[in-house]
């Protein structure tokens, strides 16, 4: 989720103007009038920007799994830990820059991933509604 959809996902949230100013540290001014459209979200300060996506990043960190959705996350943490390293060997083997820096982008990739819990939650319903594992639904990854 890219910053923008961030903030638009917390305020579309049901979080009160009051209550995501005082959280966030954004003036309720400059939140209401975001709420209002007064402000466009493609022009709010930086810092603002960065306040509001920290807070949603900080309630996302927060939202509680459920045990089918930790039984995931811990199936994807054992498969990413398979695949770097499987990466690592093979840069230990060639030590070449390509796949030194396909470690640390497989690593923030998967750690942004894991550390998600809306992400395992959208996986964990996409698992729900899919009736049987085909390559179709690799293919639409």
């Amino acid at each position: 989720m890219n910053t923008k959809q961030k903030i638009e996902a917390l305020l579309n949230s049901g979080i009160s103007g009051y209550a995501i100013a005082k959280e966030s540290g954004v003036t309720q001014s400059s939140v209401n009038r975001i709420m209002n459209g007064e402000y466009d979200l493609d022009k709010i300060s930086l810092g603002n920007s960065e306040k509001l996506a920290k807070m949603f990043d900080k309630r996302v960190a927060n939202v509680e799994l459920s045990g089918q959705n930790k039984a995931i996350k811990e199936v994807l943490r054992s498969e990413f830990r398979e695949i770097l390293e499987s990466q690592l060997d093979l840069w230990e083997e060639g030590r070449i820059d390509d796949e030194r820096f396909t470690f640390w982008v497989l690593y923030e990739v998967f750690s942004d991933i894991l550390n998600d819990n809306i992400k395992i939650a959208e996986l964990a319903e996409h698992i729900n509604s899919t009736n049987e594992p085909s390559q179709s639904v690799i293919d639409e990854l």
